[in-house]
């Protein structure tokens, strides 16, 4: 998709490790910020899904009782009615009572699985409904392109590198606090600002594109946490392991968190950890 209309250029600052200022104008294009704001959230989605796929099946019950209505009424045995008459009425009624009651136990499994899928959403839409916003063609593209900006002017070593690229998320970024959950694009995040899920999804997308592996990082809670995991050969500090890969811990809410610094608070804590394809 191309983007050809007016850009946000939005200027920030912000300082390095060694406490180096930073300015940027950074551009956004106005139609692809417009664009991804008015598009529904993926959770959204997700849990829209699951309604629909819950009041179908609550349809197929009420089709079910229907069903059973006619042959009720079909088969309600008649004063006169013969031997033979009441036998074939109990014949055809049970028939239908047994195919109604196979069905019903369809539609109940069916339910108890998509409750059981839902109740286990926690991991589902981490993966489903917060990895694509880093990984999402449009915005990865346009992340990609500032990457190689930041990549151009970050030190050659490898941690420097990575901490370079976090200062600009962790300070140039504004924290911008949420109600409820809405997870941006990183498009949004650029010009808006965003929460921790927010500013991480824009870092982990930033570093992917400058050749780390990176991942999401979960803590629970209400309200939860997200921050980042980057591989980073040599360094020191708290990680997750996944797939025998160590996700350094990397923090985004705000300036001066180094690689594998931990905030007090979920220092020794465990995380789910989404690794980013």
């Amino acid at each position: 998709m191309q983007w050809v209309k007016d850009f946000y250029a939005t200027l920030v600052k912000w300082y390095d490790k060694e406490n180096n200022e930073w300015i940027w104008r950074v551009p956004v294009p106005e139609e692809m910020y417009q664009y991804y704001r008015s598009q529904p959230r993926i959770h959204e989605r997700i849990l829209k899904e699951y309604i629909e796929q819950v009041n179908n099946l609550k349809r197929r019950a009420e089709e079910l009782r229907s069903y059973m209505e006619y042959w009720y009424q079909r088969c309600r045995i008649l004063p006169g009615d013969s031997y033979y008459e009441v036998w074939q009425k109990y014949q055809t009624y049970m028939s239908a009572y047994n195919q109604a009651q196979s069905e019903l136990k369809r539609i109940l499994s069916e339910y108890q699985r998509l409750q059981w899928l839902y109740q286990a959403a926690e991991y589902r839409q981490i993966r489903d409904g917060y990895i694509p916003y880093v990984t999402e063609e449009g915005n990865y593209e346009l992340v990609s392109t500032l990457a190689g900006v930041l990549a151009e002017k970050a030190p050659q070593n490898p941690e420097e590198r990575i901490e370079f690229a976090a200062s600009f998320v962790q300070e140039a970024i504004p924290y911008v606090s949420e109600k409820g959950e809405y997870p941006k694009y990183p498009v949004e995040t650029l010009v808006e600002g965003g929460d921790c899920e927010d500013k991480s999804i824009l870092l982990a997308a930033i570093l992917k594109a400058m050749g780390y592996k990176t991942a999401l990082l979960v803590f629970r809670g209400n309200p939860g946490h997200m921050a980042i995991g980057v591989e980073c050969p040599n360094c020191e500090g708290s990680y997750y392991l996944k797939d025998g890969v160590k996700y350094f811990y990397l923090e985004t809410t705000s300036p001066g968190w180094a690689i594998g610094e931990v905030p007090s608070e979920h220092a020794g804590e465990g995380a789910l950890v989404y690794v980013v394809p």
